[in-house]
């Protein structure tokens, strides 16, 4: 086949894909953000975290590199009590119970815990199915992280989070998420209760909400997992501490 063949081919693929998403992003609109990722759990637990790795054992397997990740910015302790919010499958929990003393993770989805609990069985490990920090039956975290949740949230619901995880937090504790940026401002929210629509920040805001909240020594890295998007700002992780 000649190069012009394969790049109509790939063109063509390329064509229906965006039309599927299109569609899928419409057809969803209407779902609570709770029978989404239900419905995703059940059905499509490994793209429910990213289609970057399609298979289940692919993404259960990324994990570590999160791990690896946290690791190198010296987040990760081994007497450390770790929470993850919107832990899905426990991709991540597989992989860093064997470096904290502890780690719990909630997620708003049944499906998504069930499959963690079946994917994770550790004795330092516990999965809550749950939309708030406010009712753990747990100890103080030493951290609070998130990884491709934040950006699917309404901006209110994210706030909420990051107060409820600085509450949680132990003195010197961090939180730690994963956020796409536009520094631009031009990037339209999708409507307020899309269950899986991307929102995006800019730095600035949000150095002023988690400064508000309390939360000190804010940073700003470039995100691990994915390449920096240069076009509207890039993905970037955000680590902030709790120092009173």
């Amino acid at each position: 086949m000649s190069n012009g063949g394969i790049r109509a081919r790939d063109g063509l693929g390329d064509l229906a894909h965006s039309f599927l998403s299109r569609a899928k992003y419409l057809l969803a609109a209407p779902l609570p953000a709770k029978a989404y990722w239900h419905l995703m759990g059940r059905f499509q637990p490994a793209r429910a975290v990213t289609s970057r790795w399609p298979s289940l054992q692919e993404s259960l397997d990324s994990g570590a590199g999160v791990v690896a990740m946290l690791d190198r910015l010296g987040l990760v302790k081994q007497d450390a009590v770790v929470l993850q919010i919107g832990c899905g499958i426990g991709r991540i929990e597989k992989h860093l119970h064997k470096r904290v003393r502890f780690c719990y993770g909630i997620d708003i989805a049944p499906s998504m815990i069930a499959r963690a609990r079946a994917n994770v069985r550790a004795s330092n490990v516990e999965f809550t199915c749950a939309d708030s920090l406010v009712h753990l039956s747990s100890p103080r975290f030493d951290l609070i992280y998130a990884i491709y949740v934040f950006q699917h949230l309404r901006r209110e619901t994210m706030r909420r989070y990051l107060e409820e995880a600085y509450a949680q937090l132990v003195c010197g504790g961090k939180v730690a998420f994963q956020i796409l940026v536009d520094e631009t401002g031009e990037r339209t929210d999708p409507p307020q209760n899309h269950p899986y629509g991307i929102r995006y920040y800019r730095r600035a805001d949000l150095s002023t909400l988690l400064t508000r909240i309390g939360f000190t020594s804010i940073r700003f890295l470039d995100f691990a997992e994915s390449s920096r998007n240069e076009g509207f700002g890039g993905e970037l992780l955000v680590i902030a501490s709790k120092t009173s």
